[in-house]
């Protein structure tokens, strides 16, 4: 319970501080008219970009998938909100939109087409994927604050090998594709996983874009065993790409791209910035606005909630009983976040400062 209190003190601290101010990153959101394989639909989506009038180099993330209609229309842009600003804060125009059939977008999803352990078919949605994500690059790329000859394709899940699809076909501008915790067969458990590293040899035959691929040691869903065969026969088709293997992270480490920007920021700004592309300031581990990105995104009715108590003591211990009761990567966050040990986050000083601040609500009686 008190290490629970302990991070939740910190993520108040940065909230309430200077680095917790609001962002000066521009959000937009809106429905955008995409051109999908079964027609144009008008997507929710995002834009998120550095302050200025541009051009930026444009960023396009796509999420992952599910077979369920109820899930599909339960997924919200907010969750990936912290991984879209993290590319925002690095100097990218970002734009992340739910595809057609989730949250409120228009259309069909084209995961409604999946059959289980058929990755021939499985390898058709994947394609149909990497060209909706095309088509929200043609929807984007003329806007006057983007920079359309420098963009990077991102996926996660059943996305990340979406994006790799991209790589068949000459979108302009592309310039490189990252794969965060890729895979196809998400439900084939027990089927024939040689078949799944068939179709990702076939989206590797003739793809030289660069292609970063990030898993964490962890995946419930992709594990390094299977993505190092996958990353195998692609490459071994021709596909040119870098495999990053990083260890376990929170309960299941399908969460990293979602939850684990100060995980993966180190390999994707070394990838990028050896292609020529930016992604600055240069990277550490954990960051303020790391912290302030989390709590705001995850927990903000639990901060509501606990700000009606009187004093500070109380509001941490109301705020840590809640995180133990409703948040299921907590051990996992803790350990990421447990800065007070490491000093990973912040410098010595500043650690100091943040000692004193919980001294501070201690009661004094």
């Amino acid at each position: 319970m008190r290490r629970a209190a302990w991070v939740v003190a910190i993520g108040l601290l940065v909230l309430a501080g200077p680095a917790g101010a609001q962002s000066d990153l521009a959000v937009e959101k809106m429905m955008l008219p995409v051109k999908t394989i079964d027609g144009v639909f008008e997507l929710e989506a995002m834009i998120v970009r550095p302050p200025g009038p541009g051009p930026f180099p444009l960023a396009v993330i796509t999420h992952g998938g599910a077979t369920n209609a109820k899930l599909r229309e339960s997924v919200k842009l907010p969750v990936y909100r912290w991984a879209v600003e993290e590319f925002a804060r690095r100097g990218y125009a970002t734009v992340f939109a739910l595809r057609a059939g989730y949250g409120s977008s228009q259309g069909f999803a084209p995961e409604r087409r999946y059959t289980r352990c058929d990755f021939a078919s499985d390898l058709r949605i994947v394609r149909m994927i990497g060209r909706q994500v095309a088509g929200t690059i043609e929807a984007v790329r003329n806007l006057p604050y983007v920079d359309a000859s420098r963009i990077v394709a991102v996926g996660e899940s059943l996305g990340g090998a979406g994006v790799l699809a991209m790589g068949e076909d000459a979108i302009p501008g592309l310039r490189a594709i990252i794969n965060f915790s890729g895979g196809i067969g998400y439900h084939a458990f027990g089927c024939d996983r040689e078949k799944e590293a068939d179709a990702f040899s076939e989206l590797g035959r003739g793809n030289q874009l660069p292609t970063l691929w990030v898993y964490a040691g962890n995946d419930r869903r992709f594990s390094l065993a299977l993505a190092r065969q996958l990353f195998s026969a692609y490459r071994s088709a021709g596909g040119n790409g870098q495999l990053i293997e990083l260890p376990s992270f929170t309960e299941d480490g399908h969460t990293l791209f979602i939850l684990g920007a100060p995980k993966w920021r180190p390999a994707v700004h070394a990838f990028l910035r050896g292609l020529g592309l930016p992604y600055d300031p240069p990277p550490s581990s954990i960051t303020y606005e790391d912290m302030a990105a989390y709590w705001a995104l995850m927990l903000p009715e639990i901060t509501k909630e606990c700000d009606k108590n009187p004093t500070c003591e109380t509001t941490l211990k109301c705020v840590g009983e809640q995180l133990e009761q409703k948040t299921l990567p907590l051990k996992g966050l803790i350990r990421l976040y447990d800065v007070t040990a490491t000093n990973e986050a912040v410098g010595a000083e500043d650690s100091a400062l943040i000692r004193s601040a919980i001294r501070s609500c201690q009661p004094t009686n």
